[in-house]
C-alpha cells in the first residue's frame, strides 16, 4: 500500500539535515498511582523514596563517569563532558536530603498520607511548573530537567540502576523525550538525528544536540499522537523544524540539494572565525555572545566571538535555598573571565524579580501587585537589598583583576539608580581594599540596560553616568507597545519594528554618540541577519548574541555597506508602521545580494 507523505513542525533547535529511516523509542516511565496511606505505612514509603533516591544517584554518577569516554574523534568532546557534568551535578543536588525537591516529597509522604511514587510525581511536577511559568527563555526551559530527573527517580522505583538505548546505525531517533543523558550515550558517527514530542530551544537536550552538531527538532507535539513504524523513510530539517516522513521522490531530491547548500555554507563561516566584522566600506561591527555558564565559553570563542557582551549572573542564585556568598560568586565569575583570555565578559547584575524567581530570595520576591513586570526587580531589587547587591560586586570586583570584565545595571528607569549603584560599588571597593583584597583600578566600566523607554527618553541625560548603553529589544519592544509576547491574544501586535521602538533606539544612538560611550544591541534581533543592516544604520557599535548566530551575522555585515545601512534607518524612521519598513529592509537585502 502507498504511503502518504506527513510533515510534522516542531522547533528546529539544532541545524542540519538529516535523511534516512527512522528507529522510535518507547516511552518507559511507569504510571503513578495516587495512594492515601494510614499512618502505620508512612515508613515503608518513606524507605521506599530513600531506595529509589539511592539508585537515582547511583544512575547519575555511573552517567558521569561514562562521559570521559566520550568519543576522542568529537572536537567538542571535552565542551559536552563539562555540559552534562553540570548537569549531572545540578540533578545530584536536587536529590539531597536538605534540598527543596526532596523535603516536598517527604511532606506528601508524612504529611499528606500519600504513596512515595505520587509524592515524587507531585513534587516534581510542581518545582516544574514554577520554572515553566518564567517568561525567560532559558529558566522556562529549566522545567524540561527538573521531569527529567523525576521520571528517572519514578524508574529507579523499579529497580533502574541504569539507562542505556542501542540504536541501529544511519538511523533517525524519534521519542516522546530525549534527555541530555540520553544524549551523552549517542554516537554522532552513527546516529542521523533525534526528534520528540516535548522539549524547546533552550532546554539541555538542545544544547547538547547543538554541541555534538546533532540535528534535532524538539516540541513537535504530533509525534506523540501518531504512530510510526520503526524504518519509515524520514528528512529531518534541524533548521527549519520539519520532520517529513515517507517523502516524495521530489521532495527528497529538494532535500538533498538544501543538505549539500548548507554543508557548504558551513565550511564557508568556518572561515570566518579569526576574520574581523567589518562593512563593506571598512566599518568594524564588535560581535559578542549572550551566555549563562563557564561551560559556554568554548561556544563563544569556536565561533568568534569576541567577548561575552552578556553574562546573566541571576542563574548562580536559582534552585537553591541559600543565597551564594561572595567567594562562590568570585569562583564562578573568574571562572568565565579566565576562559575569556582577556576579552571583555560584561557581566549582568542580579535581574530577579517579575517572572524570574529564585527560591534563595525566600519573601523578598512575594510580589504585591497584579503586574510583577512592572513591580520590584533588577535595580529595583538590587537597591531595595543592598547587602546581597553589595556581595555581587564584591565578588565581581575580585574577579575583574583576572581579564577584563564590565558591569551592566538592569531595567534602569532614572539617573538616581545609577547614581545610587555607582555609590555602592565605590564603597564595596574602598571595603576590599581595607581587608587587603586586589582590584582593578581604575574600576570596572559600567554600563546600563536600556530597556525601558524611560532610560531611553532620558538618554542624552543620563549618558555621563554611563560607560555604554547596551539595548535590550527584548523588554524594550514590551515596555514601549504594552504587549506581552507570550499572550496569544496579543503577540501578533509584537515587533521590534514598530516605529515608535526603533524611534527610542535611535535617541539612545544620538545620545551614545553625542557622548562618545559605545552602544550594544543584545536582544533578540541582534541573533538575526535581517536586522543587522538596521542595527549597524541605527548606529549600534557592539551586537551581542548566542554563540551560534555570530558566524551568520558575521556573514551579513561583511557584505553591507555603512553608508547604505545608515540611510535605511534614517528612511525607517519616517516610516509609518513596521510593514513598510519590513519592505525596506527587504529591498536593501535584494539590492545588497
Amino acid at each position: 500500500m502507498e504511503q502518504h507523505e506527513t510533515i510534522l513542525r516542531g522547533l528546529g533547535v539544532s541545524t542540519g539535515i538529516a535523511i534516512g529511516p527512522i528507529t522510535v523509542q518507547a516511552n518507559d516511565v511507569p504510571t503513578i498511582p495516587e495512594t492515601a496511606i494510614g499512618d502505620t505505612k508512612v515508613k515503608k514509603e518513606c524507605a521506599r523514596l530513600q531506595e529509589a533516591l539511592a539508585r537515582t544517584r547511583h544512575t547519575l554518577k555511573d552517567l558521569k563517569s561514562k562521559t570521559s569516554g566520550l568519543r576522542a574523534n568529537l572536537s567538542s568532546a571535552q565542551s559536552i563532558s563539562r555540559e552534562i557534568n553540570l548537569l549531572l551535578d545540578a540533578h545530584l543536588h536536587m536529590l539531597e536530603p536538605s534540598s527543596r525537591l526532596v523535603r516536598t516529597m517527604q511532606h506528601h509522604i508524612e504529611g499528606d498520607k500519600m504513596n512515595a511514587l505520587w509524592a515524587v510525581a507531585q513534587a516534581v511536577e510542581t518545582l516544574a511548573n514554577q520554572f515553566q511559568a518564567m517568561d525567560d527563555p532559558y529558566l522556562a526551559a529549566r522545567a524540561g530537567d527538573v521531569r527529567e530527573l523525576g521520571s528517572r527517580v519514578l524508574r529507579s522505583f523499579n529497580g533502574e540502576t541504569a539507562l542505556s538505548h542501542k540504536y541501529p546505525s544511519g538511523h533517525i531517533i524519534l521519542a516522546d523525550d530525549f534527555t541530555p543523558a540520553d544524549t551523552v550515550l549517542l554516537d554522532p558517527a552513527h546516529v542521523l538525528a533525534i526528534a520528540t514530542a516535548s522539549g524547546g530551544r533552550e532546554s539541555h537536550t538542545a544544547i547538547m544536540a547543538r554541541a555534538m552538531n546533532i540535528p534535532a527538532v524538539l516540541g513537535a507535539p504530533d509525534l506523540a499522537t501518531q504512530s510510526y513504524p520503526s524504518g519509515t523513510p524520514a528528512i529531518l530539517d534541524g533548521s527549519e523544524g520539519i520532520i517529513i516522513l515517507n517523502p516524495r521522490p521530489d521532495t527528497l531530491k529538494i532535500y538533498q540539494q538544501k543538505r549539500a547548500s548548507a554543508q557548504q555554507q558551513q565550511r564557508q563561516f568556518s572561515q570566518l572565525r579569526d576574520k574581523q566584522a567589518k562593512t563593506t566600506d571598512e566599518q568594524k561591527i564588535t560581535l559578542l555572545a549572550n551566555i549563562e555558564l563557564p561551560r559556554e565559553c568554548a561556544h563563544v570563542l569556536d565561533n568568534g566571538a569576541e567577548g561575552v557582551g552578556l553574562l546573566r549572573s541571576e542563574f548562580i542564585y536559582m534552585n537553591r535555598d541559600d543565597l551564594p556568598d561572595e567567594n562562590e560568586q568570585y569562583l564562578f565569575y573568574r571562572d568565565i573571565i579566565e576562559k575569556m583570555d582577556k576579552r571583555p565578559v560584561t557581566i549582568r547584575t542580579l535581574d530577579v524579580g517579575g517572572e524570574k524567581l529564585a527560591t534563595s530570595m525566600g519573601d523578598m520576591l512575594n510580589e504585591k501587585g497584579e503586574n510583577p513586570a512592572l513591580g520590584l526587580r533588577a535595580i529595583r531589587f538590587a537597591l531595595k537589598f543592598p547587602h546581597i547587591f553589595r556581595v555581587q560586586l564584591a565578588a565581581i570586583l575580585r574577579a575583574c583583576q583576572h581579564g577584563q570584565g564590565r558591569i551592566l545595571l538592569p531595567m534602569i528607569s532614572c539617573a538616581q539608580e545609577i547614581i545610587e549603584a555607582r555609590s555602592i560599588l565605590a564603597d564595596v571597593a574602598a571595603e576590599l581594599k581595607e581587608r587587603g583584597e586586589k582590584i582593578n583600578e581604575p574600576l570596572p566600566s559600567i554600563g546600563i540596560m536600556i530597556e525601558t523607554p524611560a532610560a531611553a527618553l532620558a538618554a542624552n541625560n543620563i549618558a555621563h553616568l554611563c560607560d555604554f548603553f547596551s539595548i535590550g529589544t527584548n523588554d524594550l519592544t514590551m515596555y514601549a507597545l504594552a504587549i506581552d509576547r507570550g499572550n496569544e491574544e496579543v503577540a501578533h501586535l509584537y515587533t521590534p519594528l514598530n516605529p515608535a521602538v526603533l524611534h527610542l533606539i535611535h535617541l539612545a544612538s544620538l545620545a551614545a554618540h553625542k557622548h562618545a560611550i559605545p552602544l550594544v544591541v543584545c536582544g533578540e534581533i541582534a541573533a538575526d541577519p535581517f536586522y543587522t543592516a538596521l542595527l549597524i544604520g541605527l548606529g549600534a557599535h557592539e551586537l551581542s548574541m548566542s554563540p551560534g548566530a555570530v558566524p551568520k551575522v558575521k556573514n551579513r555585515i561583511l557584505s553591507i555597506n555603512a553608508k547604505g545601512a545608515h540611510d535605511l534607518a534614517q528612511r525607517a524612521l519616517k516610516a509609518r508602521d513596521d510593514e513598510q519598513i519590513n519592505g525596506m529592509m527587504e529591498a536593501f537585502h535584494a539590492k545588497e545580494k
